[in-house]
């Protein structure tokens, strides 16, 4: 029996940010407002709005309110944004992949059917093997300001 997993991603608009800034080139030009850092509550602010993304780590409700995911037209185009490496993911491995757009294009979802539970796992386990920021919670397999968005995901169905 063939299993399907479905994941999706989104990528952060660093032109529609939703912060402040100053105008005056600097470390604190760009800032947003931050809950929950250990730092406490408050404002971050950053030279870039990339160092600021880097700082409020994508994905995270920080970083998804000073930059919201972008919102694509077609899934070519959220396909090449967001930029599936194709050293992580091996798409010979599943027998079909289809691409689709959810959320009002704001992210972008492949599924994957596999002929075999092995095969699977030897896709997984190649995206996992290249995803070197997996433990830092930077993603290396994907662009930068890109990230996965688990809420969207479906696992091993037929």
């Amino acid at each position: 029996m063939a299993t399907k997993i479905r994941q999706a991603y989104r990528k952060h608009d660093l032109d529609n940010f939703q912060g402040t800034d100053s105008g005056v080139d600097g470390a604190t030009r760009y800032s947003a407002p931050v809950t929950g850092l250990e730092f406490g509550d408050g404002t971050s602010s950053q030279s870039s709005k990339a160092n600021l993304l880097e700082w409020l780590q994508p994905g995270t409700a920080n970083a998804i309110n000073a930059f919201p995911p972008k919102v694509w037209g077609t899934v070519d185009e959220a396909k090449t944004d967001v930029a599936f490496h194709a050293d992580a993911y091996d798409w010979t491995i599943p027998s079909t992949v289809t691409w689709e757009l959810l959320d009002s294009g704001k992210a972008v979802a492949f599924t994957a059917t596999f002929d075999s539970s092995a095969d699977q796992t030897s896709f997984m386990n190649t995206i996992t093997a290249k995803d070197s920021g997996l433990t830092s919670g930077k993603y290396t397999h994907i662009s930068y300001g890109s990230y996965k968005d688990s809420s969207l995901d479906k696992f091993n169905w037929s």
